[in-house]
């Protein structure tokens, strides 16, 4: 069972993923504690090789998050999606 904090990273590193695949262009994690800041960097290293296969990406880096958040599957049969829980 996936804890609060790698979940909490798991979504993270998805909205930067859909970020870099929606600008090309990578972003850093500031974490703001009582000390101070501590810096943290994600590096997405795929290439975009074409805006279809971006899309595709987006969708699927979505669905991910979607299926963090709610503990929900998905499972879809032509035109009908059912969702397990």
């Amino acid at each position: 069972m996936m804890t609060i904090m790698s979940m909490e990273k798991r979504v993270l590193d998805l909205t930067l993923e859909i970020i870099y695949l929606l600008t090309g262009e990578d972003y850093m994690l500031v974490k703001k504690t009582s000390g101070g800041h501590q810096v943290g960097s994600y590096r997405h290293i795929t290439v975009l090789s074409s805006e279809r296969n971006s899309d595709e990406k987006i969708l699927e880096a979505t669905k991910k998050m979607m299926e963090l958040l709610t503990g929900e599957v998905p499972i879809r049969c032509q035109d009908v999606t059912v969702y397990f829980s």
